[in-house]
């Protein structure tokens, strides 16, 4: 299947989208603003942002995906109601943001495979006004730059009792205030 290519990517209203399994390029920015968005369905799918990626007000789920790739180019984003399932039932989950992550106002980020996953953020990991994120089973995060909690974010890094350890690495600083770890 020859991938998908779109300039700038927008996702608006309620309903569903299924991406077959395959590659979307996106050249400018993604942007979905309700709705849900399912990464593939049982292959390897892959989508590459070139510019920013916002969420916000929907769910975003790579949860059927065997090996899923996600590049962004430029920051991510999730915020007030977006939620990043960033799942692999069957396999490892791989997420690269060159740029910045900011989860702010509710906005949350679940990140579970089941068996390793791979995250790496160019540079700061800010959690901030009610935002979560959560870590589970053998995950490695690595943080480029600092990562900030503040106004009630919260982050949790979870092994389920089941001897799994994830690595967490910040490059930079790391700042709490108001926040929960």
């Amino acid at each position: 299947m020859l991938p998908f290519t779109y300039h700038n990517l927008t996702f608006s209203g309620s309903g569903e989208f299924t991406l077959a399994d395959g590659t979307i390029n996106v050249g400018g920015n993604f942007v979905q603003s309700a709705g849900t968005f399912y990464l593939g369905s049982f292959g390897d799918p892959i989508l590459n942002v070139t510019g920013n990626m916002t969420l916000g007000n929907n769910v975003f789920n790579s949860r059927n995906a065997y090996d899923s790739v996600i590049n962004v180019g430029g920051d991510l984003n999730i915020i007030t109601g977006g939620r990043l399932l960033s799942y692999s039932n069957y396999g490892t989950d791989t997420v690269t943001v060159t740029g910045n992550v900011l989860l702010s106002g509710t906005g949350s980020w679940d990140n579970f495979s089941d068996l390793a996953s791979n995250i790496s953020i160019g540079g700061n990991l800010t959690l901030a006004n009610n935002s979560e994120y959560y870590l589970y089973h053998d995950t490695v995060l690595t943080i480029g730059g600092n990562m900030i909690l503040a106004n009630d974010g919260y982050f949790s890094a979870e092994d389920f009792g089941s001897g799994e350890n994830s690595t967490i690495t910040v490059n930079g600083d790391f700042s709490q205030s108001g926040a929960s770890i």
